[in-house]
Protein backbone atom coordinates (compact mmCIF):
# COMPACT_ATOMS: atom_id res chain seq x y z
CA UNK A 1 0.00 0.00 0.00
CA UNK A 2 2.80 2.40 0.95
CA UNK A 3 4.64 1.79 -2.34
CA UNK A 4 1.42 2.44 -4.26
CA UNK A 5 0.88 5.71 -2.42
CA UNK A 6 4.47 6.82 -3.18
CA UNK A 7 4.09 5.98 -6.87
CA UNK A 8 0.76 7.86 -7.01
CA UNK A 9 2.30 10.96 -5.47
CA UNK A 10 5.24 10.78 -7.86
CA UNK A 11 2.83 10.67 -10.80
CA UNK A 12 0.79 13.54 -9.37
CA UNK A 13 3.96 15.60 -8.94
CA UNK A 14 4.86 14.99 -12.57
CA UNK A 15 1.31 15.84 -13.65
CA UNK A 16 1.60 19.21 -11.94
CA UNK A 17 4.76 20.01 -13.92
CA UNK A 18 2.80 20.91 -17.02
CA UNK A 19 3.39 24.67 -16.88
CA UNK A 20 6.30 25.89 -18.97
CA UNK A 21 8.31 28.99 -19.83
CA UNK A 22 11.34 29.64 -22.00
CA UNK A 23 14.58 29.96 -20.08
CA UNK A 24 18.22 30.57 -20.98
CA UNK A 25 21.02 28.09 -20.37
CA UNK A 26 23.83 29.39 -18.18
CA UNK A 27 26.01 26.23 -18.17
CA UNK A 28 25.68 22.52 -18.85
CA UNK A 29 27.45 19.32 -17.83
CA UNK A 30 26.99 15.56 -17.88
CA UNK A 31 25.50 13.68 -14.91
CA UNK A 32 25.70 9.92 -14.73
CA UNK A 33 23.53 7.55 -12.72
CA UNK A 34 23.76 3.77 -12.26
CA UNK A 35 21.22 1.95 -14.41
CA UNK A 36 21.14 -1.84 -14.26
CA UNK A 37 24.73 -2.85 -15.00
CA UNK A 38 25.64 0.31 -16.94
CA UNK A 39 25.67 4.04 -16.37
CA UNK A 40 22.93 6.26 -17.81
CA UNK A 41 24.27 9.67 -18.86
CA UNK A 42 22.17 12.85 -18.86
CA UNK A 43 22.81 16.47 -19.67
CA UNK A 44 22.11 18.80 -16.76
CA UNK A 45 21.87 22.54 -17.27
CA UNK A 46 21.74 25.51 -14.97
CA UNK A 47 19.01 27.73 -16.42
CA UNK A 48 17.59 31.15 -15.69
CA UNK A 49 13.87 31.73 -16.24
CA UNK A 50 11.00 33.93 -15.11
CA UNK A 51 7.76 32.78 -13.51
CA UNK A 52 5.14 35.25 -12.33
CA UNK A 53 7.50 38.23 -12.46
CA UNK A 54 10.23 36.50 -10.42
CA UNK A 55 13.53 35.29 -11.82
CA UNK A 56 14.71 31.79 -10.89
CA UNK A 57 17.96 29.94 -11.44
CA UNK A 58 17.76 26.15 -11.12
CA UNK A 59 19.42 23.02 -12.40
CA UNK A 60 17.41 20.53 -14.40
CA UNK A 61 17.96 17.43 -16.49
CA UNK A 62 17.33 17.41 -20.21
CA UNK A 63 15.13 14.53 -21.36
CA UNK A 64 17.84 13.08 -23.62
CA UNK A 65 19.85 10.27 -22.02
CA UNK A 66 21.96 7.36 -23.17
CA UNK A 67 24.30 4.68 -21.91
CA UNK A 68 26.64 5.84 -24.72
CA UNK A 69 28.63 8.62 -23.07
CA UNK A 70 30.08 9.67 -26.45
CA UNK A 71 26.58 10.36 -27.81
CA UNK A 72 25.76 12.47 -24.76
CA UNK A 73 29.05 14.39 -25.05
CA UNK A 74 28.29 15.07 -28.73
CA UNK A 75 24.86 16.43 -27.82
CA UNK A 76 26.36 18.48 -24.97
CA UNK A 77 28.69 20.07 -27.53
CA UNK A 78 25.67 21.57 -29.31
CA UNK A 79 24.36 23.29 -26.16
CA UNK A 80 25.76 26.78 -25.53
CA UNK A 81 25.29 29.32 -22.74
CA UNK A 82 22.48 31.67 -23.73
CA UNK A 83 20.60 29.04 -25.75
CA UNK A 84 16.84 29.02 -25.13
CA UNK A 85 15.34 25.97 -23.45
CA UNK A 86 11.79 24.98 -22.52
CA UNK A 87 11.52 24.85 -18.71
CA UNK A 88 8.69 22.80 -17.18
CA UNK A 89 8.05 23.74 -13.57
CA UNK A 90 5.78 22.81 -10.73
CA UNK A 91 3.27 25.60 -9.95
CA UNK A 92 3.73 26.64 -6.34
CA UNK A 93 7.36 25.43 -6.41
CA UNK A 94 8.85 26.81 -9.64
CA UNK A 95 12.40 25.84 -8.63
CA UNK A 96 11.56 22.18 -9.34
CA UNK A 97 12.12 21.84 -13.08
CA UNK A 98 12.49 19.53 -16.04
CA UNK A 99 13.94 20.65 -19.34
CA UNK A 100 12.87 20.18 -22.97
CA UNK A 101 9.56 18.38 -22.33
CA UNK A 102 7.16 17.60 -19.52
CA UNK A 103 7.92 14.53 -17.37
CA UNK A 104 6.56 11.38 -18.93
CA UNK A 105 4.56 8.56 -17.44
CA UNK A 106 2.34 10.85 -15.43
CA UNK A 107 -0.90 8.89 -15.75
CA UNK A 108 0.91 5.53 -15.77
CA UNK A 109 2.39 6.26 -12.36
CA UNK A 110 -0.90 7.51 -10.97
CA UNK A 111 -2.92 4.56 -12.23
CA UNK A 112 -0.22 2.00 -11.38
CA UNK A 113 0.07 3.38 -7.85
CA UNK A 114 -3.70 3.39 -7.43
CA UNK A 115 -3.82 -0.26 -8.58
CA UNK A 116 -1.18 -1.21 -5.99
CA UNK A 117 -3.14 0.57 -3.25
CA UNK A 118 -6.38 -1.15 -4.33
CA UNK A 119 -4.66 -4.56 -4.42
CA UNK A 120 -3.18 -4.00 -0.97
CA UNK A 121 -6.51 -2.94 0.49
CA UNK A 122 -8.24 -5.94 -1.13
CA UNK A 123 -5.68 -8.30 0.39
CA UNK A 124 -6.14 -6.70 3.81
CA UNK A 125 -9.92 -7.02 3.47
CA UNK A 126 -9.68 -10.70 2.45
CA UNK A 127 -7.20 -11.44 5.25
CA UNK A 128 -9.52 -9.77 7.76
CA UNK A 129 -12.47 -11.88 6.56
CA UNK A 130 -10.49 -15.13 6.83
CA UNK A 131 -9.52 -14.30 10.43
CA UNK A 132 -13.16 -13.52 11.26
CA UNK A 133 -14.31 -16.99 10.13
Amino acid sequence: IAVGVLICFSGLGNLLMSSSVTGRIKRSSIRSFPCDEEMEHYIESLVEYRVGGSTFESEGLHRFSSTDEGAVRERLGRIRPGDPVCVFFKPGDPEVIDLDEAPKDRWGSILGGAALVAAGLTLLFLAGRSFAD
